[in-house]
């Protein structure tokens, strides 16, 4: 990698970062938490990077996140969730899975900052339903990737980069709605004719929900039952 930075937006998890736990130490330089300002302190006594963000709500963190890309001259972040584990296909064309070392993961996101030069935004598979891109999964009839381990125009979510310079030429937001904000991103680029990458090769997984995940789903539940009019109009791209 380069120096695509790493964010991990993270709030009421002082005791337990899996995420921060299995970032190669060749990546923390350019890796930072972004947490309240109240937990700043609780994260920098167990030595972890961290960015103080005072503004509410994920879809507002990650708009606060593209503008300060964007104020520092940069074009590219990732953004990944607090609580994932990773793992890689054995081969990039077979579903059998193996747990990343330090080198795996290093070369994932090394990947993502390159596919970036050509996509604006490149997410990483999750584990469930990853088999089903290669068409090896009951019921599934088609071979989704376009190249061995890639993938174009899938459901990207909770670990993925972006190009804050194209966000803000086509006007697009994380902010605009209040929860989905990654499905209204990738859709809003599809429907402007850019096309979306995800990288099937490796994947990543999370473990149970805790409190904190439990209100969120809640909450992000509650707002699918608005879904068909929020994202009716993503369905008449011709």
């Amino acid at each position: 990698m380069k120096s695509m930075k790493i964010y991990i937006p993270t709030r009421g998890r002082i005791a337990s970062q899996k995420t921060w736990d299995r970032i190669p130490e060749s990546l923390k330089p350019q890796t930072l938490l972004v947490c309240p300002p109240s937990e700043v302190n609780e994260h920098r006594s167990r030595d972890r990077n961290v960015l103080s963000c005072s503004v509410e709500g994920i879809a507002a963190t990650r708009q606060w996140l593209v503008e300060r890309t964007l104020a520092s001259k940069s074009t590219k972040l990732c953004m990944t969730d607090d609580d994932h584990y990773f793992f890689r296909r054995e081969n990039p064309s077979s579903p059998r899975l193996k747990v990343c070392i330090p080198s795996d993961i290093e070369e994932m996101f090394g990947r993502i900052e390159l596919l970036l030069d050509k996509y604006p935004m490149v997410g990483v598979s999750a584990r469930q339903g990853n088999d089903a891109f290669l068409a090896l999964r009951y019921g599934s009839k088609y071979a989704y990737e376009l190249e061995p381990g890639l993938c174009l125009n899938k459901k990207t979510c909770n670990l993925y980069g972006v190009r804050a310079d194209i966000l803000d030429k086509e006007k697009i937001r994380f902010d605009a709605t209040p929860l989905m904000e990654d499905m209204h991103v990738s859709l809003s680029l599809i429907a402007l004719g850019y096309d979306t990458a995800l990288i099937s090769e490796w994947v990543w997984n999370q473990p149970g929900s805790e409190p904190p995940e439990d209100a969120a789903c809640i909450a992000i539940w509650n707002f699918r039952k608005t879904a068909p009019e929020n994202w009716l109009r993503f369905t008449s791209r011709s």
